[in-house]
């Protein structure tokens, strides 16, 4: 079991991670809750309006933002999810086999839902 003031440490370093990664995203995007994730990329003013040869390139950086913004709203929910059941006696238990996840995997990734042999492989 995690003491009380492990969790509380967690809690705060979950907070700052998602308070950095929400200016992150909305540095690039826009809230609308009807789109996957709740944020659209939006493009800079002057960009809409480009000569067809730099359209490739326009692509290109918009397909970077939408993974970037992707990856953004994935961390964002794995943290949220954490946040929701650091309370609870499921958190530091893996989602797999339900054993204890170890305390240096949580320092490194307070948001982690697995043991190491069941972290997913990228």
């Amino acid at each position: 079991m995690i003491p009380d003031s492990t969790k509380q440490k967690f809690k705060q370093m979950l907070g700052e991670e998602k308070e950095r990664l929400e200016q992150d995203l909305h540095g690039f995007t826009r809230e609308n809750k009807a789109a996957p994730g709740g944020h659209d990329s939006v493009m800079e003013e002057g960009q809409l309006e480009i000569a067809p040869e730099d359209q490739a390139e326009q692509v290109t950086e918009f397909e970077k933002r939408k993974t970037l913004e992707t990856m953004l709203e994935r961390r964002i929910d794995e943290i949220d999810h954490a946040l929701s059941i650091i309370d609870t006696d499921a958190y530091g238990l893996c989602d797999v086999c339900h054993a204890e996840i170890p305390l240096k995997r949580l320092e490194v990734n307070p948001a982690a839902t697995t043991c190491i042999d069941h972290a997913p492989r990228h």
